[in-house]
This record gives C-alpha cells, sequence and structure tokens, in this order.
C-alpha cells in the first residue's frame, strides 16, 4: 500500500508503515557542543548502529525488536574521557530492547525488562564497580532507578523520541501540533524544556516523502535558571541572561512507509554569546 494515496492532499495526508524487508540497519550519529564568542568547546561526536529486527502487530499496536551494535565514540575532550567511558558502559542495558507500541508508534512498555536489568546488574557489579572515581556512586544510584524502571528512560530520551513515534504505526499527520516533547536543558539539566511541536508536509512524491517538525521552547524554574546563569556563567560572558531554545526535525520516508533519514537538531541559548547543540542524524545503511 503506497502511502502517498492515502488521506492525500496538500496539508494532510496519513503515513501506513508496511515493510517486511527485516532487519533494517540504520546509523546513529550524536553530536554535542558549546560555542562561546563564537568559539566551540567540548565537541562530542559517536556513532552507533540500531537494527530493527523485526515488527509486529498486535491487539495493543505494534511490538518492535531494536538492538544497538558498535558503539564509538569519534570525537571528545581529552579531559572528558573517564566520563565517555562511563557513558558507554551506561548505555549498555538498551542495548537489547523488545517494546510494546501503541496504535501512534509510542513506547508503552518494555516486554523485556529482566533483560535489560540483568545487563544493567553486570555492568554495575563488574565494570562501573571497579572504576575509582568519585561519581560513580552517584551514577550507580541513577541507574539503579532507571533501569528498574526502563520505559520512563527510553520516553525520556530524544534518539527515541526521534525514531518510534514519528516512524511507526499508522498516523493521520497534518498542521495540528503533535506529541510534545519534553528534554532537559543543556545548560541546566536538573530543569526540563518544554516543546510544543507543530509538523508541516516539505514535499511527497511517488517514491518517497518529506516532513518536518518544529518548536520554540519553555524552560521550567526559568526564574531558578536565571539565577544559576548568574553564579555559573555570566563570568564566560559578561552578558545578561536571554534564554532561547529551539527544535528541528526533518525526515525523509521511502514509498512504503520506512524512514529513509532525521537530522534533528536542539539549539539553546543563555544568551547571543554562548550557545549550546546537540544534533542527531539517523540514515538508514540497509535493509534485507
Amino acid at each position: 500500500m503506497d502511502f502517498l494515496n492515502i488521506n492525500s492532499s496538500k496539508e494532510d495526508y496519513s503515513l501506513v508503515y508496511e515493510n517486511d524487508d527485516f532487519p533494517l540497519n540504520y546509523k546513529v550519529t550524536m553530536k554535542t557542543n558549546l560555542v562561546l564568542n563564537d568559539n566551540k568547546y567540548n565537541e562530542i561526536e559517536s556513532e552507533m548502529e540500531w537494527v530493527v529486527e523485526f515488527f509486529e502487530s498486535n491487539e495493543r499496536g505494534y511490538i518492535v525488536n531494536v538492538k544497538s551494535f558498535n558503539q564509538k565514540l569519534l570525537k571528545y575532550p581529552p579531559h572528558m574521557e573517564s566520563l565517555m567511558d562511563i557513558t558507554q558502559l551506561y548505555n549498555y542495558p538498551l542495548s537489547d530492547l523488545l517494546l510494546q507500541l501503541n496504535q501512534k508508534g509510542q513506547p508503552i512498555a518494555v516486554l523485556n525488562p529482566q533483560d535489560v536489568l540483568r545487563n544493567w546488574v553486570d555492568v554495575r557489579d563488574n565494570d562501573l564497580a571497579a572504576i575509582d572515581d568519585g561519581f560513580i556512586k552517584a551514577i550507580i544510584t541513577a541507574g539503579n532507578i532507571d533501569f528498574s524502571e526502563p520505559l520512563s528512560v527510553i520516553n525520556s530520551s530524544l534518539v527515541y523520541n526521534l525514531f518510534f513515534n514519528p516512524v511507526y504505526g499508522i498516523k493521520k499527520i497534518s498542521k495540528a501540533g503533535i506529541k510534545p516533547l519534553e528534554q532537559d536543558s543543556l545548560f541546566f539539566p536538573q530543569y526540563k524544556v518544554n516543546f510544543d511541536i507543530k509538523e508541516r508536509l516539505v514535499n511527497k512524491s511517488d517514491t518517497d516523502l518529506e516532513i518536518e517538525h518544529e518548536g520554540i521552547g519553555v524552560l521550567q524554574e526559568y526564574d531558578n535558571a536565571e539565577k544559576l546563569f548568574n553564579e555559573t556563567y555570566k563570568h564566560m560572558t559578561e552578558k545578561s541572561f536571554y534564554y532561547g531554545c529551539s527544535y528541528k526535525a526533518d525526515y525523509s520516508y521511502k514509498h512504503n512507509g520506512v524512514l529513509n533519514k532525521c537530522v534533528a537538531m536542539i539549539r539553546e541559548k543563555v544568551n547571543e554569546s554562548f550557545v549550546s547543540n546537540k544534533i542527531f542524524s539517523i540514515n538508514l545503511l540497509k535493509s534485507k
């Protein structure tokens, strides 16, 4: 079934995912950086491979199995090497996920939570326990919480939000707002940023479809964040607090609803001189 023939008009259409060519292999790349007075700092770049092993419909929606492999750190500041090693270990418990999605493609249950927890215990008791670092205790405490309730970790992660909800399921896409997005602030990670996402049709043809998501972020605890800025960042910029945050994601789909490419960016500024960027790209490498 061709998604371009379903409820298709200039501003309103439906996307139906129909694909039997599993597994699907994707390369996922993540980049972050700080820009202060036009100079880049703390540039981090990593990549991994995601493999969608299978996708099946059921009475609740869809079941999908996603595995991650070959996680690599391509660029990072030398002083952050130990932190990067710990981050890679922390990601391991989610390397093989069996997820229940609803009809809109949103994860609503982790069907193999015992595997996630077992992987975490293995990393915690063997790899992390051997690291002599002052903040390991806090990381272990956070992991005990996160991997006991892995669904909350998945639904708060930008890369999972990018991949599952807009890609899988049957959905009617229009100019109306879609599922709101909540992310940790890049400058103030103890506070959340909320985005109301709008969706726009960019292009459609007989073979592909392109859509765009955009949103302006609203920072929770704005007054507290401004106080924190004055204490920690103002001396670096010598400028006042002037907060702004934006989100943009571009998607392209193949004719059968398979995601071909996604590039997304969150840009957060505390003023015009100090900006933080987080960029994700998800690219289809091959299908069976």
